[in-house]
C-alpha cells in the first residue's frame, strides 16, 4: 500500500507540471497570427522561391513570375519587359539576395542581375564564361571575404565586385 501511494505522488509530481507545460506552450502557439500574402494581396505568383529585407526595409519577394517589393502595406511588381534591356532578364526569379555592399542581386533562369536604386531598374550582369543555354542562377552566396558565390546549372562561379563598392 505504501509503494503504490508513493509512486502515485511521484507519477502526480511528474506530470503535473508537464501538463501545465504544455498547457502554457499550447496557449503560445494560439497567441501565433500568420499574415498571408498572395496574389489576392498583389503578389505576382503564389509560388514563392526566395525572400530578403534590403538595407531600407523593404522585403523582396522572388516569384516564377517576376519580383515584388513589400513596403508593409503595399506590394510593386517588377517584371520582364521584352525589349527593355534595364528591366528583369526574366520573370523566372529563382533567388534575390542582398550583399553586405547593399547591392540587391537577382537570379534568374536567364541570367544575373543587381537593382539599380537610382533608376528603379535593373542592370544585367553577364557571366561571360557561362554560355547561354546553362545561365540559370538557383543561388547566391556572400563569403567572409564579401566575393560573392553564384550556384548555376554548369557549376559554382566565383566573382569578387571591386568594381560595384
Amino acid at each position: 500500500m505504501r509503494k503504490s501511494t508513493l509512486f502515485l505522488i511521484i507519477l502526480q509530481l511528474f506530470f503535473i507540471p508537464a501538463k501545465s507545460w504544455l498547457q502554457m506552450n499550447n496557449d503560445v502557439h494560439k497567441k501565433q497570427k500568420f499574415r498571408y500574402i498572395t496574389i489576392d494581396n498583389g503578389l505576382s505568383h503564389n509560388r514563392v522561391n526566395s525572400i530578403c529585407e534590403d538595407k531600407y526595409g523593404y522585403i523582396w519577394i522572388a516569384t516564377i513570375y517576376g519580383i515584388n517589393r513589400y513596403d508593409g502595406m503595399r506590394i510593386r511588381q517588377y517584371n520582364h519587359i521584352l525589349g527593355d534591356s534595364l528591366s528583369l532578364p526574366s520573370d523566372v526569379i529563382y533567388k534575390v539576395f542582398n550583399d553586405s555592399r547593399g547591392t540587391l542581386w537577382i537570379g534568374t533562369d536567364d541570367g544575373l542581375c543587381y537593382y539599380n536604386e537610382s533608376g528603379d531598374n535593373f542592370f544585367p550582369f553577364l557571366v561571360q564564361e557561362l554560355p547561354a543555354r546553362f545561365n540559370d542562377i538557383f543561388d547566391i552566396l556572400e563569403d567572409e571575404n564579401r566575393h560573392l558565390w553564384f550556384a548555376t546549372i554548369s557549376g559554382l562561379y566565383l566573382f569578387m565586385p571591386d568594381f560595384l563598392m
